[in-house]
Order: C-alpha cells, then sequence, then structure tokens
C-alpha cells in the first residue's frame, strides 16, 4: 500500500462538522497507517507547523486533501496550509520537492449537486469551478492531479434535524466510500510501491 497523507481542511472538525469528521473517522479505520493532518485540530490558531507539515509531505506518495467547499474554494484554514506549507523551494521551483507525488481532493458542498449544472443555480459544473485551480496549483508543484470525489447537499443547517443528521451520517459514509474506491483506483493506476 502506497504511503498516503490525509489533509483535513476543515476549520473547526470538533465542533462545527458531522460530515467531515465521520468521514475521516472511517479513512482512519481503513488506513490506519497512515498519516493525518486535522489542521483545524493541529494548528486552531493557523500557526502551522511548516517543517513538520513539509516532512509528512515528503514522505508521502499520495496526498489527499478532504474538506469542504466554503464560498467556492478551499477553507480558509486549508487556503493558509497551502501558502505556507507548497512555498517556493518546497512546493514548486527547480527545488521543489513535492515533484511527482500524487493529489487526490475529495470534497463536500452545502448545496445539492444539481445546483453545479449550467441549468443549476451556479451554472458551472465543479470541474469548471473547483478543478482550474487545482490543475493550476499541480503544474506549478509538478504534482500528478488524479481527481476528485464530490458530495453535495450535506449542509451543516440539517444537522440540528435528528432525521436529517442521520441523512448527513449516511452521505458521510457514502463519501468516505468513494473516497476509498477513488484511492484504490489511484494506487492500481499508478502502480505504487508495495509499502505501507
Amino acid at each position: 500500500m502506497s504511503k498516503i497523507l490525509f489533509i483535513v481542511g476543515h476549520t473547526d472538525i470538533s465542533n462545527d462538522s458531522v460530515v467531515t469528521k465521520e468521514v475521516v473517522g472511517i479513512l482512519k479505520k481503513e488506513y490506519p497507517q497512515s498519516t493525518f493532518s486535522i489542521l483545524s485540530e493541529l494548528y486552531p490558531n493557523f500557526q502551522i507547523d511548516v517543517k513538520a507539515e513539509q516532512e509528512k509531505l515528503k514522505a508521502a506518495e499520495l496526498i489527499v486533501f478532504v474538506y469542504p467547499i466554503f464560498w467556492y474554494g478551499f477553507p480558509s484554514l486549508l487556503e493558509r496550509w497551502v501558502e505556507v506549507v507548497f512555498v517556493h523551494g518546497f512546493g514548486h521551483g527547480s527545488k521543489g520537492q513535492i515533484k511527482n507525488k500524487k493529489l487526490l481532493v475529495a470534497f463536500t458542498t452545502g448545496a445539492p449537486e444539481s445546483l453545479y449544472t449550467h441549468e443549476g443555480a451556479f451554472k458551472h459544473t465543479p470541474e469548471e469551478f473547483f478543478e482550474p485551480k487545482l490543475k493550476a496549483m499541480c503544474g506549478l508543484c509538478e504534482l500528478n492531479y488524479c481527481g476528485y470525489v464530490f458530495t453535495g447537499g450535506v449542509s451543516y443547517f440539517l444537522r440540528s434535524d435528528p432525521g436529517k443528521k442521520e441523512e448527513l451520517l449516511n452521505a458521510a459514509k457514502s463519501h468516505a466510500n468513494k473516497i476509498i474506491e477513488k484511492i484504490k483506483t489511484t494506487q492500481q493506476n499508478y502502480h505504487f510501491r508495495n509499502n505501507a
């Protein structure tokens, strides 16, 4: 199995998340030997330990970003992590140290998936909304972009209704299973080294 690093970008997974917290719990059981950087637990004050995060990246073969979409992009804590960790000389440039690693992203939205269509309220697909930035980042850092996993309709407003909370948990399980399947496909496609 490849060395996987999960970067969990929710800004407050402990107190303000149903879906991401459930997804991470499932992924931890499936990948107990993997590394999890749960940014809101490690860096609630946004003071990222850059060297520690860079060391985790150097050890990884596959990087998986797990996060909810906030205002059509990364949550602020994940954005900050990228800003300070993927700096020139480490993340990119002639001395970049993460070249040829693989990046897979898994995100959720509060809005239903039907709104992310040309006919829906947002008039754009997930590929049009989210992939240009991801692909540009991967191009600059010479990462192999392995695609995304998307689940919509998991608004945190639903968690106060017990019946809806159960729906959220089911959606989280489905999202986690999609991530696991995407990781398996990515590992097969890239013929990762046989190590844990």
